[in-house]
């Protein structure tokens, strides 16, 4: 019943879940968000604002289905729509440190990098870049038609459980030798700690 507090509230939440965009089990979520948003902004009679996040929505690939948009938000994304998919593409070059990392493009996998992504409508999308030991980022980049790409180079940094791993992989031989003197030999904390963060029952070291 509180339109100004409801654009706030919605407003927020999209941008917090754009910068944490990797991290959001199901992109659905918010692009239905940007669906709400606009038909909120509609109704407190900000449509320009309206228009943006309808066309947002559009460039993520959301469907109004998913929101149940009332009459007048509905016919107001039909044409944001249009206009949007008549819009000239363009290119995304994404080179990463280290090579081999997956791309998303608005949630949607489009491979691995160094790779160029083609045909993607002039606007701006949210680029995910997720590598197993290394921390995800999640970067907005701009597409222009009348520019040759849009450029994206991404130094990942090693994930916090990488550096825990090799700081223990480190204290592993020891731990073997002391292992060797006891009879059980069960090991040491060192061992028993690989077995946790492993998540195994017995760890066995080559």
């Amino acid at each position: 019943g509180d339109m100004d507090e409801a654009v706030i509230q919605l407003s927020d939440a999209a941008s917090l879940l754009e910068r944490s965009f990797v991290y959001v089990p199901k992109s659905k979520s918010y692009k239905t968000l940007l669906l709400h948003l606009g038909e909120a902004q509609l109704a407190n009679g900000q449509k320009g604002e309206a228009k943006e996040s309808f066309v947002r929505a559009v460039l993520m690939g959301a469907k109004a289905k998913w929101a149940g948009l009332e009459a007048n938000a509905l016919k107001l994304f039909k044409k944001v729509k249009k206009s949007v998919y008549m819009r000239p593409s363009g290119k995304i070059e994404v080179i990463t440190e280290p090579p081999n990392v997956e791309v998303y493009v608005d949630g949607r996998f489009r491979g691995v990098s160094p790779m160029d992504i083609e045909n993607v409508l002039e606007g701006k999308h949210i680029v995910t870049l997720k590598k197993l030991g290394f921390k995800r980022v999640t970067k907005t980049v701009e597409v222009k038609s009348d520019e040759e790409s849009a450029e994206l180079f991404e130094d990942l940094e090693y994930a916090r459980r990488h550096i825990l791993m090799k700081q223990l992989f480190a204290k592993l031989p020891n731990a073997v030798t002391l292992a060797e003197r006891t009879e059980d030999k069960v090991g040491g904390e060192a061992i028993n700690l690989a077995k946790r963060m492993l998540r195994c029952e017995v760890a066995v070291v080559l």
